[in-house]
C-alpha cells in the first residue's frame, strides 16, 4: 500500500494497477503487448531503472509505439530514471543514468510529433526523490514513494482530466 502507484490511486480515488516486475520491467515485447490491451485512464512507464542503455535503444521506441497505436486515446506517461545516491559521486553511474534519460527523452520528442497522447515527466521533477528517500540509494523507502506519488499525482490528474 505504500508503493507510489497505490498512493496515487488513493489520492485520485481511482483504481491503480501496479505491474511492478521486481527488477524485470524491461519493456519486453511480450509484456508490452499485454499492457497495450489494458483499457486504462492513463498508462505510466517507469522502466528505466531496470534497463540498460542498449535495452532502451533497442526496445523503447517500438514498444512505446505499440501501446500508443493500441490505445490512441489513453495518455501514456514516460518516466525517466532518477539519479541514485551513488550517482552523485560516481561519474560512471551518473553518465549512464543521464544517457538513458536522454535517449528516452529523444524518443518522446520524436513520437510527440506523431502521437498526441504521449507525455514525458521532466527529470527535474524527480531528481530529488532519492535524497533520504531510499533504503539503499536506489530502492525507494516510504518517504521516496510518497515524494514520487506527489509528483505523479499532479501530472496524472492533469492527464486524466483531459481524457
Amino acid at each position: 500500500g505504500m508503493a507510489y502507484p497505490a498512493i496515487v490511486g488513493r489520492k485520485l480515488d481511482r483504481e491503480s494497477i501496479n505491474l511492478g516486475f521486481s527488477g524485470n520491467g524491461r519493456m519486453d515485447p511480450v509484456i508490452m503487448a499485454e499492457i497495450a490491451k489494458i483499457d486504462a485512464a492513463c498508462i505510466i512507464l517507469d522502466c528505466l531503472p531496470n534497463m540498460t542503455l542498449e535495452m532502451v535503444e533497442e526496445r523503447a521506441e517500438n514498444e512505446i509505439r505499440r501501446i500508443l497505436d493500441a490505445q490512441p486515446h489513453t495518455p501514456l506517461l514516460l518516466v525517466p530514471n532518477f539519479l541514485p545516491e551513488n550517482g552523485r559521486y560516481d561519474p560512471a553511474v551518473r553518465n549512464a543514468v543521464m544517457e538513458e534519460n536522454a535517449v528516452l527523452e529523444s524518443i518522446y520528442k520524436r513520437l510527440k510529433k506523431q502521437y498526441r497522447n504521449i507525455h514525458y515527466l521532466p527529470y527535474k521533477k524527480i531528481r530529488n526523490v532519492p535524497r533520504e528517500g531510499t533504503v539503499d540509494g536506489i530502492h525507494l523507502n516510504d518517504i521516496g514513494q510518497l515524494r514520487m506519488a506527489e509528483v505523479l499525482e499532479k501530472t496524472v490528474k492533469r492527464l486524466i482530466k483531459k481524457r
